[in-house]
């Protein structure tokens, strides 16, 4: 497992962690890459690179919401012995305190149905658009979607929301 830290199988908060072979595959394939020097690749070698590690951080990043979404829906961070999920990634994943929050909270938007499923989660989890996109549409759409009587409408927004994510960056999304 990468997450050694200090070789205690206690630090992930809970033993030894499950065998998870297509994770085990995916810090090899890491491994592979990073093992790659950039220097080898030409101009378009190197920008194909860039942008697609881009698209991959945030699929991982999807991946990440909807584990810490689980977690947090079935309690698991008190099983672990800490008194949130929050408390949980603070201290075994070492995250800010702000990042841990922010984490938390989005998962329970995405999660809770604040966001819609096919639109925001599934574009968020395709990595057609980033964490940081993600985050302004579930802040957004939880402001939002109390004021819209039309639950149609506020799908609708959504998407049109949505669709502006994959194409500009977050700030100017913000």
């Amino acid at each position: 497992m990468a997450l050694d830290w200090g070789a205690d199988p206690s630090a992930l908060g809970g033993g030894s962690p499950a065998p998870n072979p297509p994770l085990d595959e995916l810090e090899a394939a890491v491994c592979a890459v990073q093992a790659r020097d950039p220097v080898v690749l030409d101009a378009a070698g190197l920008a194909d690179e860039v942008a697609r590690l881009e698209v991959v951080s945030a699929r991982l990043a999807a991946r990440q919401v909807a584990c810490v979404a689980v977690m947090e829906a079935r309690g698991d961070a008190h099983r672990l012995g800490f008194r949130s999920t929050q408390a949980w990634l603070r201290t075994v994943v070492r995250m800010a305190p702000g990042a841990a929050k922010g984490l938390v909270t989005l998962a329970r938007r995405i999660s809770g149905g604040v966001v819609g499923e096919h639109a925001t989660a599934a574009s968020f989890a395709a990595g057609r658009m980033l964490l940081a996109h993600a985050r302004i549409l579930a802040r957004t759409m939880a402001e939002i979607r109390p004021c819209l009587a039309d639950p149609g409408k506020a799908a609708k927004l959504e998407e049109q929301l949505v669709g502006l994510a994959e194409r500009i960056d977050p700030l100017r999304l913000a």
